[in-house]
């Protein structure tokens, strides 16, 4: 899954993959990166597999960069 593939790529430790998902009932595909760590969504988007997994990998890696600074 998402979070494992990021732990092994970055070499870190589980309890340092974190993120937070906010999916809004409304029309359209559309994501924005809120913050590191904080995705947000239309459900159109959550349920698209290939996209959503995608851009839940760069959420956590974001998440981990900010913890490095």
């Amino acid at each position: 899954m998402v979070a494992e593939r990021v732990i092994e790529e970055c070499h870190v430790s589980p309890e340092r993959v974190n993120a937070t998902v906010i999916v809004f009932d409304v029309e359209g595909l559309w994501f924005h990166l809120a913050a590191p760590g904080t995705l947000l969504c239309s459900e159109e988007f959550f349920f698209d597999d290939a996209r959503f997994a995608q851009e839940l990998k760069t959420t956590f890696e974001s998440g981990l960069a900010d913890e490095s600074n």
